[in-house]
């Protein structure tokens, strides 16, 4: 009996075969409302990195906001490497230029000279018990290399080119909206895995390789992990006001809308010259500026008499203000202020919207004079440890 044999399945008949398709995970359908939670509570550019290396659909959900943990707050030191770096992101072809919209200038440098040892350093060095027995190495590695360029840092610190760096790296951040100045390098954050990647590329900290646990303690308050302080006498006009406003004239940027200088020792009084610039370039660089805050002091050295030095003070206020909406002017201590400071009541800030006062010295009927410049705007008034010249019950009664 011949056996029949059925005929073959066409090609049509073969591709629509029933197949069992893999069932889609439903967290990749949730809304990229939920994915945009998730990223809000990470703040670790490697932890994003390990949420996109999942799979596909968590590399595509997460790639904006991992780019934006990476590049929308730059910090940069006082060394040639972190210059030369943000000069790069300013003008990568990629277009991460794009996401920077802060830069924290911090008044620290990485390369210096371990005078009388560090603590950490020492602890490590010592490994008793072999407690840092996974890190020494690196460790001493890393004090070494930072002795070797600390050099380096005073000659970057003696040419001015760090000016040149930084301007032509401004010119290269179209979002950028803030920069901040900072002074208190313990109140700042250590540095990340990426920086210290930076800084001290032998050590072999590749992304996705996490710090060790030992390196990544706050509460060891070692200047391993946040550098130092730059030697300078007086950082209020140096390096430490200069850099920015100098920076952002040269380079041509109007878009900046936050400017803050948190160095407690407060800046002197020659730091409001506005004859060392060009006035409509001046007003330009900061047409767009919204908040303004510094510590003030300076103001009871130097020969110059207290009416030429509130001119110039309420000159550049008015200059750099003309759009202002935030203004906060502090002092750590009172002797900063032996100088009673005239805000400017001749155009005034017509368009601030909240002012802060923190030991600040005055006269109140020179605040209710400024006030009414800004009063059809003004919503929020703080005074904090403020002492007002020859005031009477009378005054408050009238300026409240």
């Amino acid at each position: 009996m011949q056996t029949v044999e059925p005929p073959p399945l066409s090609e049509m008949e073969m591709e629509f075969k029933p197949t069992k398709r893999p069932r889609r995970p439903l967290v990749l359908s949730a809304p990229p409302e939920i994915f945009d939670i998730v990223s809000d509570y990470i703040d670790d550019e490697d932890d994003f990195l390990a949420f996109r290396m999942v799979c596909q659909d968590f590399n595509a959900k997460f790639r904006e906001a991992h780019l934006k943990c990476i590049y929308g707050v730059r910090r940069l030191f006082y060394a040639l490497e972190s210059f030369e770096n943000l000069l790069k992101i300013s003008r990568h072809p990629s277009g991460m230029n794009k996401y920077v919209r802060q830069i924290d200038i911090c008044w620290s440098t990485p390369y210096y000279h371990f005078v009388g040892g560090d603590q950490f350093v020492n602890e490590v060095e010592a490994n008793a018990n072999g407690e840092f027995d996974e890190i020494r190495d690196m460790v001493l590695a890393i004090t070494n290399l930072a002795g070797q360029k600390a050099d380096e840092v005073l000659k970057l610190q003696s040419s001015g080119e760090e000016i040149t760096f930084f301007s032509l790296a401004l010119a290269g951040f179209p979002h950028l909206r803030t920069i901040n100045v900072e002074q208190a390098i313990f109140e700042m954050k250590p540095f990340s895995r990426s920086e210290f990647n930076l800084f001290f590329p032998g050590v072999g900290m590749a992304p996705g390789k996490h710090l060790h646990h030992l390196l990544k303690n706050n509460r060891l308050k070692s200047s391993f992990f946040h550098g130092t302080r730059l030697m300078e006498d007086e950082p209020s006009n140096g390096f430490f006001w200069k850099l920015p406003i100098h920076s952002l004239l040269a380079s041509g940027v109007t878009h900046l809308h936050t400017l803050a200088f948190n160095n407690s020792t407060g800046l002197q009084s020659d730091a409001f010259d506005l004859s060392a610039y060009s006035l409509p370039q001046f007003k330009a660089t900061f047409a767009n500026l919204k908040s303004l805050k510094f510590y003030i002091g300076g103001f009871n050295w130097g020969s110059d008499d207290d009416q030429r030095i509130n001119a110039k003070f309420g000159g550049w206020l008015e200059t750099i203000g003309s759009n202002l909406e935030e203004l906060s002017l502090e002092s750590k201590r009172f002797y900063h202020w032996n100088r009673a400071v005239v805000l400017p009541v001749k155009i005034g800030l017509p368009r601030l919207k909240k002012l802060t006062l923190d030991h600040f010295v005055g006269s109140t009927s020179n605040l209710r004079q400024f006030l009414d410049t800004c009063k059809s705007q003004l919503q929020h008034l703080v005074i904090l440890n403020t002492m007002f010249e020859g005031s009477e019950v009378s005054d408050w009664y009238t300026l409240l």
